[in-house]
């Protein structure tokens, strides 16, 4: 097969990128089709936007929640024939938003940017909130039962953020208690695991931040400043502890935080979209067609990175992803 030069290569792949296309590597005629029958599944159903969130994830039924003011928020505020569904396992939920004539997804994000900031303005700014209101395609009489409501919708959201918040933070000081027992000394400063505990579990601060976080992927415990003196053994068993109360029933393992990672660092605009990808991957009881065209989806993304990852590093990284899927 002919092979183009590097700079035709380099070429052709900026003039996708100018164009937001995104190319969909595969290796047999069998998965082209899976791919492109799910490509015009999703096209003729007007998906916009899909995401997934595990079971049992820090501040899972709240954006839930948020997921559902946010629809309901874009049909007051002009845009119709908007729906979301939901492909729900024993793993997680599956979010999906429909259109029938509606913007695109990179609209549809920037829009979510504006709904979590007017949520918060509801309990922080009213006088502001209002004036956001009455800038969109509202009828002037509805504008004051809208605040009234969303405002009230906001402020017990973020009373549950904390509370959720509390709850995981005392799930894993009693679950460390318990693993950890037999190992720690007597004269052990618990203190100061609790305080490691405390600063790998994000606050509630705002629903713009917790919406941006859940809906990207939280960050790994690993960020965590903190030092502390303790067995390899036992350090694993709290960071372990904490990205499990942390990412919910999923199976994440250290190849996928490592794409996690590269996916926040060079994911752009797509970050939600390729770390749901990573989610879905993980999650056995999603249809294989979606499991595979997540699959490929990463495959591009690392193909695009090549060249920071190097060549090493992009075979181990597909090489993985084609283990999860057992295609080798």
């Amino acid at each position: 097969m002919y092979q183009p030069k590097t700079q035709v290569l380099i070429e052709v792949n900026n003039t996708l990128r100018h164009h937001n296309l995104n190319l969909i590597p595969y290796r047999t005629n069998a998965e082209v089709t899976v791919i492109a029958t799910q490509f015009l599944r999703d096209a003729v159903e007007g998906l916009l936007l899909r995401i997934y969130v595990p079971a049992t994830r820090l501040w899972a039924n709240e954006v839930d929640r948020l997921l559902e003011l946010f629809r309901d928020y874009l049909l007051r505020t002009g845009r119709k024939g908007i729906r979301l569904d939901q492909i729900k396992t024993d793993h997680g939920i599956s979010y999906e938003f429909h259109g029938d004539d509606a913007p695109s997804a990179s609209s549809l994000s920037e829009d979510f940017q504006d709904f979590s900031r007017f949520l918060d303005l509801c309990v922080s700014n009213p006088e502001e909130a209002e004036a956001i209101l009455r800038q969109k395609s509202i009828d002037p009489k509805e504008i004051a039962s809208i605040l009234t409501r969303y405002s009230k919708e906001a402020k017990r959201l973020q009373v549950d953020l904390r509370h959720e918040r509390e709850r995981k933070l005392l799930n894993i000081r009693q679950r460390l208690e318990s693993e950890l027992a037999d190992f720690l000394p007597n004269n052990v400063d618990w203190s100061v695991i609790e305080k490691l505990v405390a600063s790998s579990i994000p606050e509630a601060f705002s629903i713009v931040a917790v919406s941006s976080g859940s809906l990207r992927g939280l960050r790994s415990v690993e960020s965590s400043s903190l030092t502390i003196n303790l067995m390899p053994q036992i350090v694993n068993t709290v960071k372990g502890i904490i990205a499990q109360e942390i990412r919910g029933d999923v199976n994440i393992s250290e190849d996928d935080e490592t794409l996690l990672q590269l996916i926040r660092q060079h994911g752009d605009n797509r970050s939600t979209e390729l770390a749901s990808a990573v989610q879905v991957l993980s999650d056995t009881d999603i249809p294989k067609s979606d499991r595979l065209t997540s699959a490929q989806k990463l495959k591009a993304f690392v193909f695009s990175i090549r060249d920071r990852l190097g060549p090493v590093a992009t075979n181990l990284m597909t090489a993985y992803l084609e283990r999860k899927l057992g295609l080798k």
